[in-house]
């Protein structure tokens, strides 16, 4: 958490702040609604129960794993740079245990093996990330087609899709990506078909998709032919479409690899500034702020001056303005907006408004 400076606040901007001082909402501010990928730095590995040390080898996989996911690059484990550290994987260890008989959960000391990869000029991918709904249309190779849900279609049954869900959740996990899949319950079932999903009627799967308020919508078709798997992968987010063909672990690593370069950051900080609009009430300003600080390229944050309805913040940032940008649309706090046409549209590198 950074270290929150207020100064150049004014007379208006000292009575918010001792008024939220006395609600203890500077202290306790709310959870924000960024989606965050909990458990960064636990890693689940299978035992190998035959080896010498099961828990040395499990120790070394499981780093290698954190190394992908906060580089976002899938080929780290491999590089010479890091094998030294890979060799001493039991360094960095907080905790470790089964979690089954066939699998060894591992927890590191994230700031710890943070310092290694950013020694070594690594990019670094923090814990806030874009949250993903997932439509996924499964074909056997009869034209049955059918939705994956969040919960099998009926739970006293076998789920033939179970099989589907575990691979796409898998995956999910390894690559640290906060993904859902849909309800289907009757407002969705009734709203969205797989015909649609397969079909790509993109306004149909936008619309069904609003009540989660997700960040991004991936949409998949599998189709089972001769027992192998073709999968063919769309993601919406706002006005970008893109697709790719590939199998069904594919359209999860391509979407991990997406947000990997926009999000992970090298170099060392720079100053930026940051006006939000429309901070209406203590609510709001309690609200932005404890975004703010859980943003992990964000080093340091001070609040230059508080005015009417609008907050200026000074920050340290890991990345560039494009990166804090993207950031700061997580999640459902902060909407972008154009500068303003006044003598303030030159004070910040970036502007926004408390989302409604």
């Amino acid at each position: 958490m950074q270290d929150i400076v207020h100064r150049n606040i004014g007379p208006h901007g000292r009575a918010l702040l001792v008024l939220l001082a006395v609600l203890g909402l500077l202290v306790a501010a709310p959870p924000s609604d960024a989606a965050r990928f909990e458990g960064l730095y636990t890693v689940v590995v299978p035992a190998d129960n035959e080896a010498e040390d099961p828990l040395a080898v499990a120790t070394e996989r499981a780093l290698g794993e954190l190394f992908v996911r906060m580089t976002g690059q899938r080929g780290v484990g491999s590089d010479p740079a890091v094998f030294p550290i890979l060799e001493a994987a039991d360094r960095f260890v907080e905790q470790w245990g089964y979690q089954t008989a066939e699998d060894i959960v591992v927890t590191f000391d994230g700031e710890a093996v943070e310092a290694e990869l950013r020694r070594l000029n690594f990019p670094i991918w923090g814990s806030e990330r874009p949250q993903t709904l997932l439509w996924v249309a499964y074909d056997p190779g009869n034209g049955q087609r059918r939705l994956l849900g969040a919960q099998p279609d009926d739970p006293d049954q076998p789920d033939p899709l179970a099989w589907l869900r575990e691979i796409i959740e898998a995956t999910a996990a390894e690559r640290g990506i906060p993904t859902r899949l849909p309800l289907l319950d009757a407002q969705e079932t009734a709203a969205i078909t797989p015909a649609d999903v397969w079909g790509g009627f993109n306004d149909r799967i936008e619309a069904a998709s609003r009540r989660y308020a997700a960040d991004a919508i991936l949409v998949g078709r599998i189709r089972s032919s001769g027992g192998a798997y073709a999968a063919r992968w769309s993601l919406l987010t706002g006005d970008d479409f893109r697709e790719r063909r590939g199998t069904i672990r594919d359209g999860i690593d391509w979407l991990a690899d997406i947000y990997a370069n926009q999000y992970a950051v090298t170099g060392s900080a720079q100053r930026r500034r940051v006006l939000v609009t429309e901070v209406n009430s203590f609510d709001d300003y309690a609200r932005v702020m404890a975004f703010m600080e859980q943003l992990s390229l964000i080093e340091s944050l001070a609040v230059e001056e508080v005015a009417d309805d609008a907050v200026l913040l000074s920050m340290n940032i890991r990345g560039d303005s494009v990166v804090l940008r993207r950031a700061l649309t997580l999640g459902n706090v902060l909407r972008p907006v154009p500068p303003p046409f006044n003598a303030v549209a030159n004070v910040a590198d970036a502007y926004f408004r408390v989302a409604d």
